[in-house]
């Protein structure tokens, strides 16, 4: 009896998770639509990109962690092929499990076990022509600093990063690790994508390090080229905050 009361306390208490989980995923897709639809967005950089999906042109659309929040409302996916990696953690999930709505093929790394199925999906992706979003310091940092995961990745297919960054004004700046970016309704922002990055087979270690600083510069200078067009202070580089305070500027 007491084994069939922990089974069934276990379903309950699963079920009530995924309540709560589906729920809290449409919220949050809710509301960063919502901010979307009502912030008068200065685009900067955008076509030629669009034009490159169309023409069949793949790229891999790099953001850092913190501003990973306006990408998929940039273009209309639907339209356009699009797949994101996205690893297999509550916070992540509580965005990825909400991409399909907006035509966006979700890939998902997982927290254990191998990640190459995950990486050669991915790889197949941009071969077929399909534009690969990633966060190079995600799942969970370090902030600011690319992994070698977006340089493989481009080696292997060919494919040119391509830096995105969004400010917005007003706007939540969390205290997490990645300094998370919500831009709040009604006000002002500025999404811009910056010049292709190009990331050549069979590097040696010290052209892999000098191609990752170029990404990690180029990202880093878009996000302050949009904080200051909205003007908005900088957000430090290489800086960890607790989780629980947040800042409203």
């Amino acid at each position: 009896m007491a084994a069939r009361q922990d089974r069934f306390a276990k379903r309950t208490r699963r079920r009530a998770e995924d309540v709560l989980h589906r729920l809290a995923v449409r919220v949050y897709g809710a509301w960063m639509a919502f901010a979307w639809r009502t912030i008068r967005w200065d685009r900067q950089g955008l076509a030629p990109w669009e034009e490159a999906l169309r023409g069949g042109s793949p790229f891999v659309l790099a953001s850092w962690h913190g501003r990973l929040s306006m990408v998929p409302y940039v273009f209309d996916w639907r339209r356009l092929p699009f797949t994101v990696l996205a690893f297999e953690h509550p916070a992540a999930r509580l965005v990825s499990h909400g991409l399909p709505r907006l035509g966006i093929e979700v890939v998902e790394v997982p927290k254990r076990g191998s990640r190459r199925p995950a990486v050669t999906a991915a790889i197949a992706a941009v071969r077929a022509g399909r534009c690969l979003g990633l966060t190079p310091d995600g799942p969970a940092g370090p902030a600011f600093e690319a992994k070698a995961g977006v340089i493989d990745i481009a080696a292997l297919t060919g494919a040119p990063v391509v830096p995105i960054s969004f400010s917005a004004r007003p706007r939540i700046v969390a205290r997490s690790w990645d300094r998370f970016v919500l831009p709040l309704p009604f006000g002002r922002g500025t999404i811009r994508m910056g010049a292709a990055i190009p990331v050549p087979k069979g590097m040696d270690p010290a052209t892999r390090e000098t191609v990752r600083a170029r990404i990690e510069a180029a990202l880093d200078a878009l996000d302050a080229e949009c904080d200051a067009a909205m003007g908005q202070r900088p957000i430090p580089r290489r800086r960890r905050a607790p989780a629980s305070d947040q800042e409203l500027t």
